[in-house]
């Protein structure tokens, strides 16, 4: 009789159950599980999760505010029961200094019927940053990199006349220095010059570099560098032709249209292209740094910037007015302030640096270009150099890509490292670098001053966005920035002025760098 009457029951229940989930399966329901939902203020998303049975509805939000898009605004089926929906919210950064809320609305579209959600979106922390024009630093000269000397990379990677406008107009990247080759053979000079005065007649400054002086010009002799090795060397009663030689090619390209601004004495002297000594460099501009045409001299273009070839020029009389620049290279010499150069009234410019490590991954991808590339600009800036110059422009690991397997992207497209620099080109370049107080030590960032503005560039090598909170001593009337991450390339970001028109907030997205230019009332 027990066990009847327990049989008895579990039918009982089982036929509630199965009543009641008949009459779930009937039902016509749109719902949600939560009717509101708070976010951070760095937030890009936020889920909301649609409850839906034999019903069609639609959601939109409610007014304009932070939420941008929806990733879908219909659903349902009036013939499927129990079911869900979710549904991404994608919200701007909160850059004010409250919290703000928006409501979004789901409609049962045959009932009729709707429900809210609210999404309240917190203030964030803010990292502050003061700028401070009156403490100036060095007048920045501007930033590019190496034409391709078509003898090396040959035809097929030789840069075009549209990748030389995609690289320097103002509309494009916004480069404006270009260094060229001067070969030793004067027969060859034509080769390169069209694609320099596509540069020059964009407003590029053009600067020549030589790799060796004629041949017959040189002797050789064992290497200082590597006692196994003999290298090249400039004959020393061949100082006055080789100064010929370099004032003629000057002459060449101003008979063809193109301007040299300047011209370097010789590239690398301590390598073996061709090697001098740091008392043959002091010897030939002595004698000859004023001799070489309507142009400014660069010494001694070191590959390790090694002052040894450029502090006897800066010390002495006889030098120190027979050259305008200060070139160097930073091939394992580190970036350091040359207050000597300074006090002589030096240009410093970086003519020279390249990286392209692969050997734990590709190093010209986003992340490792940041932490590296980007970073040595921002620390060239500081150590008050006046332009920084890179080596190849079109090559995998540079400005736009060409044909090698390795690029990232298509022949004769930018590369991430190309927008990088474009950063510095468009916002520092013709300016002026201004004292900073920066509060988070985790961020890099270098300021500037121009006619009727002040510029930042901020790099965030960190794994989580920022909201940094700039402030002038100025009015502003017009803040604007760009952004360049893994996914965007130089685009237009927000910006929130403060009432008093004295700080500007912009969010820094995670691993970027985003260049904010204010302009003043």
């Amino acid at each position: 009789m027990k066990r009847l009457l327990i049989k008895y029951l579990i039918v009982v229940i089982c036929c509630i159950l199965f009543a009641n989930c008949s009459k779930d399966e009937d039902l016509s329901y749109v719902r949600l599980i939560s009717t509101e939902a708070q976010v951070s203020a760095l937030a890009d998303s936020v889920i909301v999760r649609i409850e839906w049975s034999r019903s069609q509805w639609k959601i939109s939000p409610e007014g304009s505010n932070f939420i941008t898009r929806l990733s879908v605004t219909t659903g349902g089926s009036a013939g499927t029961s129990n079911s869900f929906t979710d549904v991404t919210v994608y919200l701007d950064y909160n850059l004010t200094s409250a919290s703000r809320n928006q409501n979004i609305v789901v409609t049962n579209i045959s009932t009729g019927e709707t429900i809210k959600i609210t999404i309240e979106q917190n203030t964030a922390a803010l990292v502050s940053m003061t700028l401070n024009p009156t403490v100036t630093y060095q007048k920045i000269t501007g930033f590019g990199g190496m034409l391709d000397p078509v003898s090396w990379v040959g035809a097929s990677n030789q840069i075009t006349l549209a990748e030389i406008e995609k690289m320097y107009s103002q509309t494009g990247l916004g480069y404006n220095i270009i260094r060229m080759m001067v070969y030793p053979d004067s027969t060859t000079w034509n080769t390169d010059i069209a694609v320099a005065k596509k540069a020059q007649d964009l407003g590029a400054i053009v600067f020549a570099s030589p790799w060796t002086p004629p041949t017959n010009m040189t002797g050789t002799r064992t290497s200082t560098f590597d006692a196994t090795e003999t290298t090249k060397y400039l004959l020393p009663e061949y100082y006055q032709a080789y100064a010929a030689h370099l004032k003629a090619f000057v002459d060449y390209t101003a008979s063809n249209g193109l301007n040299l601004f300047a011209i370097s004495v010789q590239n690398e002297p301590d390598m073996n292209w061709c090697s001098f000594t740091p008392a043959e460099i002091y010897n030939f501009v002595k004698i000859y740094g004023r001799q070489l045409g309507n142009v400014k001299t660069i010494a001694a273009e070191s590959f390790h910037f090694d002052w040894a070839y450029t502090d006897p020029l800066l010390n002495s009389t006889e030098t120190v007015n027979n050259f305008y620049i200060v070139g160097g290279h930073i091939y394992g010499g580190g970036i350091n302030d040359y207050p000597l150069a300074r006090q002589k009234g030096k240009e410093v410019w970086i003519t020279e640096h390249l990286w392209n490590d692969e050997t734990s991954g590709y190093d010209w991808l986003w992340a490792p270009s940041l932490q590296k590339f980007a970073k040595e600009i921002n620390d060239c800036m500081e150590a008050n150099y006046n332009a920084y110059v890179w080596w190849y422009l079109k090559r995998y690991y540079s400005m736009i890509a060409d044909t090698d397997t390795r690029s990232t992207v298509a022949v004769g497209e930018t590369t991430k490292r190309g927008y990088i620099l474009s950063h510095y080109a468009k916002y520092a370049t013709g300016r002026t670098r201004i004292g900073t107080t920066l509060q988070d030590a985790d961020l890099l960032a270098t300021a500037y001053s121009g006619v009727n503005d002040l510029t930042v560039i901020i790099i965030n090598n960190k794994t989580t966005p920022v909201i940094l909170q700039v402030a002038s001593p100025s009015a502003i009337s017009i803040a604007s920035a760009v952004e360049t991450d893994a996914t965007k390339n130089m685009q237009s970001i927000a910006t929130t002025l403060s009432s008093d028109k004295k700080s500007v907030n912009v969010a820094l997205t995670a691993q970027s760098i985003v260049s904010l230019k204010l302009t003043l009332q």
